[in-house]
């Protein structure tokens, strides 16, 4: 009896050794990681602003890790949405709003409602939040905004004998300032253009054009949200766009890359951009950055200047594990330490009230804008709206270097876009 019992002592006496007790240890928990895909950290303009800001994050929450999925700017999106049907869906997002509604339908994404704090929805300007939001829920939020503003050139306005403290409020205004400034040369004798309105065939070139057909009082559907295109305030939009072009004031089929080159060589006075879009003057030539001014949107005689949202967004992946975290990094990104930050690298909006008034204080060619967000027009969540687009800069080409007639080239459009926007 007495052996037995020792051989039972020894027995118990190994398992616990070997098991580690009677109860299993579990494996500490580790950080958490937020899988971000941007093309931010990729580019050279803002690689360093990225990794800066990831080292911040993870400083300021050591229990969240930011793992980067880097593409570039091009294919980021393609590859997102291969990532998707891999089941690899990435936790946030980086993306522009025109690709919100196509993001939305290809199932991978979710609503940010729930991943960020009731005061932080508050602070987003509404008409910023309506257009990213979708049968009551905000599907993206805004990293950094701008509307179609109008950048002018100080000192040709001087040559041309404007004033360069009074910009065009109006088309109409524009046209004429842009005559006068068509009349200079530059130093080498080429002609100078007076308005640059991107044409090119690229959705933001048709995004810029929408804008345009906005502040001339039209768009393209009517307020039951049906296609409505072939009315009079489309038709005077599109005769805009012809004498800018039969007066030479326009580059031809010009994308925004074009009219930034022109523009930091002193060979356009005036063009409607995005804001960071002057970024691409000042790589080009920063010497033309102190003659830079900016105001809004322009407006028309039927209408206060209007635009479309353009902006940079994050979005969050269907079924992330981490959307409390990736919360986190959304509120962290838009701070306004972060944002003014960000200044260095491009001039920007901000959604949040909190930063606003921080950034144009910060930046004097911002003052101008401070109001600009009321000049944002809600557009469809329709995943065929980049096409959309794209017919709109056919249409623009029709009436400029097709010389087609205004009317009949709207009431083509309308056809072209109940069937892409069906």
């Amino acid at each position: 009896m007495k052996k037995l019992m020792i051989l039972c002592m020894l027995v118990t006496a190994s398992t616990l050794l070997f098991s580690g007790g009677t109860k299993e240890a579990k494996p500490e928990e580790g950080p958490k990681t937020i899988r971000f895909a941007t093309w931010g950290v990729q580019e050279k303009g803002t690689q360093g602003y990225f990794e800066n800001f990831k080292s911040k994050f993870e400083a300021a929450n050591p229990a969240i890790k930011i793992e980067w999925i880097s593409y570039p700017y091009t294919q980021i999106k393609q590859q997102v949405l291969v990532m998707g049907a891999a089941g690899q869906i990435p936790d946030l997002m980086q993306a522009e709003r025109g690709w919100l509604a196509g993001m939305i339908s290809s199932g991978y994404t979710a609503p940010l409602d729930d991943a960020l704090a009731p005061e932080y929805m508050k602070e987003v300007q509404p008409a910023l939040k309506e257009d990213l939001s979708l049968n009551g829920k905000v599907w993206g939020a805004v990293w950094i905004y701008s509307p179609f503003i109008l950048y002018y050139n100080k000192d040709l306005f001087k040559q041309a004998g404007l004033d360069p403290l009074k910009p065009p409020k109006t088309y109409q205004e524009a046209l004429e300032y842009a005559r006068k400034i068509s009349k200079l040369k530059d130093k080498d004798g080429n002609n100078v253009y007076g308005l640059g309105i991107t044409t090119g065939n690229v959705p933001v070139s048709g995004a810029c054009l929408l804008s345009v057909l906005f502040s001339f009082g039209g768009g393209i559907w009517d307020a039951a949200g049906s296609v409505k295109v072939d009315t009079d305030p489309n038709r005077e939009a599109l005769e805009f766009l012809s004498v800018l072009y039969k007066e030479k004031l326009n580059p031809e089929g010009a994308k925004l890359k074009d009219l930034r080159n022109l523009f930091a060589i002193n060979r356009l006075g005036m063009y409607l951009d995005q804001l960071w879009g002057l970024n691409g003057v000042k790589a080009i030539n920063p010497a033309v950055i102190p003659s830079v001014g900016a105001s809004g949107p322009l407006g028309s005689a039927r209408s206060m200047g209007k635009s479309t949202l353009e902006a940079h967004i994050l979005m969050l992946g269907k079924g992330s594990k981490v959307s409390k975290e990736a919360g986190r990094l959304v509120d962290f990104l838009t701070s306004k330490e972060m944002l003014r930050e960000y200044l260095s690298v491009n001039p920007f909006l901000a959604a949040r009230t909190s930063a606003a008034a921080s950034l144009t204080e910060a930046e004097p060619l911002l003052a101008p804008l401070k109001d600009v967000a009321s000049s944002i027009v809600s557009v469809m969540k329709h995943p065929n709206l980049e096409a959309a687009y794209l017919e709109l800069t056919n249409a623009a080409q029709a009436v400029t270097v097709g010389k087609a007639d205004a009317k009949g080239t709207i009431n083509s459009l309308e056809t072209k876009l109940k069937e892409t926007l069906k």
